[in-house]
């Protein structure tokens, strides 16, 4: 029995290794799958663990949902995507839209159900190793190790494509710069929040290893979001001094860090000073007004899911830069806006997040803030409409979950175990 349950637990293990590599390191394979042009890595692993957790939900009858304020936030965008195919001007596009939408919800609760077995320990090890493996990724595209060479989709223009990719840091299946700063943000106030609460300083420096990581990829948007969230989790009188302390160590640090990228990276050292320009920000003003143009047409119920992301709409190719406003074109005025207050709403249940306990308020804290940043993202980028980072952050999300929960649970029962102690104590 003893032997069962040591291969059953490292069976477990194996599973969850693999899951977490094909999610760092989503290498994708351009052959057609129905509505899609190619698959991931990823997506197989996903297939495979959905038909393990369907026959397991048969059997026992039950599926965790880690948060069931946090699940129900995160699947009203599924459902309003299905309720646009009865409007919608792109089938094709919506279909796909709600297929992506589909694969996340199920990555959620696949990653709530594989990880509540763990302790918080573990559970945060096994989120380092994620954002360990996707910096590492990147480095090793950048020393041209085979096996991580950039992936270029084929509509993409294959020189300026490895231009942009070279000029600032990214991830060779994950994308550009500001998809790699967009996954890697999310963990910092996390690792930040983690170390201190169990005062392990080797979080703290996985928090600069990942800040580095962000700034090396000089996404402006995720840069600015990043510096909000960091001021307002150390707005509290108490972390003032600890905030002002890290922001020095770490300024420090960056700037040697970006020194080194930009010495040994002539291609970046020649683009760098474009991103001073406004040429961009005028660029995605003029998507922006057109956007606002389109919403007027179709106020009420918008274009349908996935319209502007897989629709041929003229001078609207890869999408406005602002998830809120794509969320109006899509469902409109209404839908668009129900959506918009659910994404508003997503880091309430961290914010709110019942405990008596010092540590776990200040995880539930990281996380909030965590989550208010890719909010903030989300007016910049549209982060949230793309395929593989939609699927990533609601990865993240039930990691995150999962690392509250199982915390919680490890002070609750030390509590109760201390208290039946003490009466055992009194009666003797």
């Amino acid at each position: 029995m003893l032997k069962y349950r040591i291969n059953k637990g490292l069976f477990h293990h194996i599973v969850v290794l693999s899951f977490i590599i094909s999610m760092a390191m989503p290498m994708r394979i351009w052959i057609p799958v129905g509505p899609f042009a190619s698959f991931s890595i990823l997506d197989v692993v996903i297939a495979i663990l959905l038909i393990f957790f369907t026959i397991n939900f048969l059997i026992k009858g039950k599926l965790k949902t880690g948060n069931k304020n946090v699940f129900f936030l995160l699947m009203v965008p599924f459902f309003m995507s299905i309720f646009s195919l009865l409007w919608t001007v792109e089938l094709i596009g919506t279909i796909k839209w709600i297929l992506i939408f589909l694969e996340a919800c199920i990555v959620y609760i696949i990653t709530i159900n594989l990880f509540c077995r763990y302790p918080a320990k573990v559970i945060a090890q096994y989120m380092a190793l994620f954002v360990v493996l996707c910096i590492t990724a990147s480095v090793f595209s950048y020393l041209n190790i085979p096996g991580f060479i950039p992936q270029i989709p084929p509509e993409m223009d294959q020189e300026g494509y490895l231009l942009s990719y070279f000029a600032r840091f990214s991830h060779p299946f994950i994308g550009l710069s500001n998809n790699l700063a967009t996954v890697l943000v999310f963990f910092l106030l996390i690792f930040i929040a983690y170390g201190q609460s169990e005062k392990q300083r080797t979080y703290l420096f996985l928090g600069l290893l990942t800040t580095a990581g962000v700034v090396l990829t000089l996404s402006r948007g995720v840069l600015i979001s990043m510096i909000i969230t960091f001021i307002l989790f150390f707005v509290k009188r108490k972390f003032i001094l600890k905030g002002i302390y890290y922001f020095i160590c770490s300024s420090f640090l960056l700037g040697l860090v970006i020194y080194t990228f930009l010495l040994i990276n002539p291609i970046a050292e020649q683009e760098i000073w474009s991103r001073f320009t406004i040429t961009n920000i005028e660029f995605r003003q003029e998507k922006i007004a057109i956007a606002f143009k389109m919403i007027q047409d179709k106020l009420l119920l918008g274009y349908g899911g996935g319209a502007m992301a897989y629709g041929n709409i003229e001078n609207l190719v890869g999408g406005v830069h602002n998830t809120y406003i794509e969320q109006i074109l899509n469902f409109g005025l209404l839908g668009g806006s129900f959506i918009i207050l659910n994404l508003l709403l997503l880091p309430l249940p961290f914010f709110k997040f019942q405990t008596k306990y010092h540590s776990v308020k200040l995880l539930a804290r990281g996380i909030g803030f965590s989550v208010v940043g890719q909010l903030l993202i989300f007016m910049t980028e549209s982060s949230f409409e793309g395929s593989l980072l939609r699927v990533i952050f609601y990865f993240s999300i039930a990691l995150s979950v999962s690392l509250l929960n199982s915390m919680a649970n490890e002070y609750n029962h030390y509590a109760s175990t201390a208290i039946s102690e003490s009466q055992v104590w009194k009666r003797a």
